[in-house]
């Protein structure tokens, strides 16, 4: 196996995330009512049930939306997302077999998602920094979830 290089692993995770930021922006314009956007803009201060409800709503399916990109598809494609794919990279387990559920969760969620958010980007800064200094290329990310990104050309052949 051949470990992907950082240069291939940062221009898949730029795809992938201009890929979900319009996915996003889509859900966004297609679920939301009028008051929901003037709540977002400033237009109004008053925050009813209605638009609470409206905002839980979005909220789970954004999140259902990431889990199904980030962590249900990489499992029936061995190791890819759209990005991964386009730079001929995937994530396998530590000994080369395919990715689990709970690789792939705790890889996406915990180690990419909520330490980025917790930390408010700098897990993000850190986890590319450990990645510089490892042989292997792994980011926090890939150590919490058991993971290597690998060059899928050289494994096909």
């Amino acid at each position: 196996m051949k470990i992907a290089s950082i240069k291939y692993r940062i221009f898949a995770y730029i795809a992938d995330t201009i890929i979900n930021a319009i996915v996003i922006i889509l859900i966004l314009l297609f679920t939301s009512s009028s008051s929901l956007i003037s709540i977002l803009y400033g237009g109004t201060s008053v925050i009813n049930i209605f638009i609470l409800l409206k905002l839980i709503q979005v909220g789970m399916l954004i999140t259902t939306y990431l889990v199904v990109y980030s962590v249900i598809i990489p499992l029936y494609t061995k190791g890819q997302t759209l990005g991964y794919f386009l730079f001929k990279i995937r994530v396998v387990q530590e000994d080369g077999s395919n990715v689990t559920f709970m690789n792939m969760f705790i890889r996406e969620m915990l180690g990419r998602l909520a330490l980025t958010l917790t930390t408010m980007g700098l897990g993000f800064i850190v986890s590319f920094i450990i990645m510089l200094y490892r042989k292997d290329n792994c980011g926090i990310h890939d150590i919490l979830g058991k993971t290597i990104v690998i060059d899928k050309m050289t494994q096909e052949q």
